[in-house]
């Protein structure tokens, strides 16, 4: 059970995350916050301070926690096929993360969400290196589980791992991009269709 104190936290986040969406950071008063969120504006400032602290609080939660959850938790792979397993555990955490984005009743779709990533480039200090970070982190957990399958035997061993991991990653960015311009919703049964595809072509 969560805390009043993090309760409010929540719905502070939440309710700027549904501005920082609609409207883009410049535009954002101190009299739209409180309108979405309910609260004063000493309650809404009282941890962050100022709008900018929020807009990387915001961030950091619907950004960074959210992509890094893979790398926080433990996964459990097949003996036989641990790359296959891993993929498939990638595919089911994609969409706990569209579902838990669901869960704070914003109807958020890819362009609003690819919007704020553009916006955060030059309203969050850092965020370039931050996110370079994070593709590395999330790169290298993709080939430690290439590399569990090649020495089980599961992949073929000719091919560069680096690069077949650079083609997953591609399938995902890829297809959540063509959605932002269509204004949809990432297909998982499609990515997980393309994610097989590939996966058939290095499997021995």
């Amino acid at each position: 059970m969560i805390s009043k104190s993090e309760e409010r936290r929540n719905q502070i986040l939440v309710g700027a995350f549904k501005l920082f969406l609609e409207k883009e950071y410049a535009d954002v008063t101190t009299a739209d916050l409180e309108e979405i969120i309910g609260l004063s504006r000493g309650a809404i400032y009282y941890k962050v301070k100022n709008k900018e602290g929020l807009y990387r609080a915001v961030i950091d939660k619907f950004v960074f926690e959210l992509l890094s959850n893979s790398l926080k938790r433990e996964e459990f792979v097949s003996n036989e096929k641990p790359f296959l397993s891993f993929i498939m555990n990638e595919l089911n955490l994609t969409k706990e993360r569209m579902n838990s984005v669901r869960n704070t009743h914003i109807d958020a779709n890819s362009t609003e969400y690819i919007n704020l990533l553009s916006s955060a480039k030059f309203h969050y200090v850092g965020f370039n290196d931050k996110c370079k970070a994070l593709d590395q982190e999330i790169t290298q957990m993709w080939l430690t589980y290439y590399e569990k399958g090649l020495s089980v035997g599961e992949l073929n061993q000719s091919i560069d791992p680096l690069l077949v991991v650079s083609m997953f990653r591609s399938l995902y960015y890829g297809d959540s991009f063509i959605q932002s311009i269509t204004g949809s919703e990432l297909d998982i049964d499609e990515l997980k269709m393309r994610y097989l595809l590939l996966y058939n072509s290095i499997r021995l």
